[in-house]
């Protein structure tokens, strides 16, 4: 197949260990200049306030209150759960700045046609005089959603990269979808796991003191990422005895890698130590984003995935269109924690991208839940899954090289359906899945001679949720041949 190498665009290089001007700090940052942080991959104390520290600008990371003091580099220090996400804190250190208590809500208003996501009932007049009471919502009721600004004042905003939508709590049908989807796939996630790391730890580790590997830096892209880095670093923990460092990071579509985090990452580590790791690719975006971002710089610019089906990364646990059971799910599957946000003149050009925390659905959350049921699978994947990455390491570079097949295809279904774009082309079993359950789906294609039967249950649970779900939304489904994927979900242009 055709090579198609990522396109090169302009990205700064990060300076490692350079310390950043006053003038650049955000006003937090500048006011924790100087306290000293947590060494990286521990858990980090709130700061105390300054007692005398200038009031900072309304509307900035300063008014939300929770970005990292400054460590010795003159760096955000990195958040950790409990005060950040719901991840144990030796699990994930965030490159991210939490801004949980700033208006950055754009509305999500559900398709009409799926009544799994129903939006809240307006507050009605109390018949006894007291105050409005809200209205009766079957249950279980959406968690209330943060205080918004008016719909003029985020209007000029591009709503994919500096405003949030509203999550809400999920309706039973999805939990049922994603119960369903982990009790089918969790084995074969558990053995994707093992083989992406074992691969990882045979190319990029190096002897050290704790093991051979104990080098290796896992730097997950947030928020599909997130869980993908921790199981990671369980499965090292589990099969080699050493303790990986895991960051989660930023990447905001069409912005690229989050600079500041990247600076950070070099001052603290060897780049040629750092695994970028995402949890599934689909056009193959972040991969060609991640190497364009990373060109020139001292890190490995490529991106490992846990299931890779569009063939865009050479270093991956599976080329199988494998379910995910986390697509059914937003931040509840992802230690409660928003996708990243970057809005202009909230944070400074060297803080950390952005990111809310949706607390009031911590009666939802199974973030850890999902950790423990793929970790309970390690033993019975083991051997398979050494024997797989073995395999991988001594295969022919060739065989392993990304095809971009994913993008070769999105481009040519968004010319003959008429898209407009390639970003409504989803390709992959999970990206479909999100287009039924998110978006104003087109049609849904399926690859000819794809069964739901497939060859197990970790195969053909996806394709039997999309071709239900299809069917509830009267999206049309036709079978395609050639397809490198199960199916693909198509976005009706605007």
């Amino acid at each position: 197949m055709t090579r198609m190498p990522p396109p090169r665009v302009a990205a700064a290089a990060p300076s490692p260990g350079s310390p950043l001007p006053a003038d650049r700090r955000s006003p937090l940052r500048a006011a924790h200049a100087g306290a000293p942080g947590a060494a990286p991959g521990t858990a980090t104390a709130a700061p105390a306030a300054p007692a005398a520290a200038a009031a900072p600008a309304a509307g900035t990371a300063a008014e939300a209150g929770t970005a990292g003091p400054a460590d010795g580099s003159g760096l955000p220090a990195p958040l950790h759960g409990p005060a950040f996400s719901t991840y144990q804190p030796d699990e994930v250190s965030w490159l991210l700045t939490d801004l949980t208590d700033l208006p950055l809500h754009a509305a999500r208003t559900p398709p009409a046609a799926d009544p799994a996501h129903a939006a809240p009932s307006p507050a009605l007049p109390d018949q006894r005089g007291g105050p409005p009471q809200p209205a009766a919502v079957p249950a279980p009721a959406p968690a209330p959603a943060p205080a918004e600004p008016p719909v003029a004042a985020i209007g000029h905003l591009d709503p994919r990269v500096e405003t949030l939508p509203v999550e809400y709590q999920p309706d039973p049908g999805h939990l049922a979808l994603y119960r369903e989807a982990l009790d089918a796939c969790a084995a074969r996630v558990a053995r994707a796991i093992g083989t992406l790391t074992e691969t990882v730890i045979a190319e990029r580790g190096r002897e050290q003191p704790d093991g051979f590997g104990g080098n290796i830096v896992l730097a997950s892209i947030a928020r599909a990422g997130t869980p993908v880095g921790i199981l990671m670093r369980r499965w090292a923990a589990y099969g080699h005895g050493i303790r990986l460092r895991h960051y989660s990071l930023a990447m905001v579509r069409g912005r690229g890698m989050d600079p500041a985090a990247l600076r950070h990452l070099a001052s603290h580590h060897d780049p040629a130590d750092v695994v970028f790791v995402d949890g599934w690719t689909g056009r193959g975006v972040r991969a060609r984003e991640l190497a364009a971002a990373l060109d020139g710089t001292p890190f490995v610019p490529e991106l490992a995935a846990l299931t890779d089906p569009s063939g865009a990364v050479a270093t991956f646990g599976t080329r199988d269109d494998l379910l995910v059971p986390t697509v059914h799910l937003d931040s509840t599957a992802y230690g409660l924690v928003s996708r990243p946000v970057l809005r202009p003149g909230v944070l400074g050009p060297d803080d950390f991208h952005g990111a809310i925390q949706f607390r009031e659905l911590a009666s939802a959350d199974v973030s850890a839940a999902y950790l423990d049921a793929i970790t309970a699978r390690f033993d019975e994947v083991r051997d398979a899954a050494v024997a797989e990455a073995a395999e991988l390491v001594e295969a022919d570079p060739e065989d392993r090289a990304p095809t971009w097949a994913g993008w070769e295809l999105a481009e040519r279904l968004s010319e003959r359906f008429a898209l407009g774009t390639p970003e409504r082309v989803r390709p992959g079993v999970g990206e479909t899945l999100r287009v039924l359950e998110r978006a104003e789906p087109l049609r849904v294609l399926v690859r000819a001679g794809a069964s739901e039967a497939g060859h197990g249950p970790s195969d053909d649970v996806g394709l039997r949720q999309v071709l239900a779900l299809a069917e509830r939304r009267a999206v049309p489904v036709d079978r395609v041949a050639d397809l490198p994927c199960t199916c693909v979900g198509l976005i009706a242009p605007r």
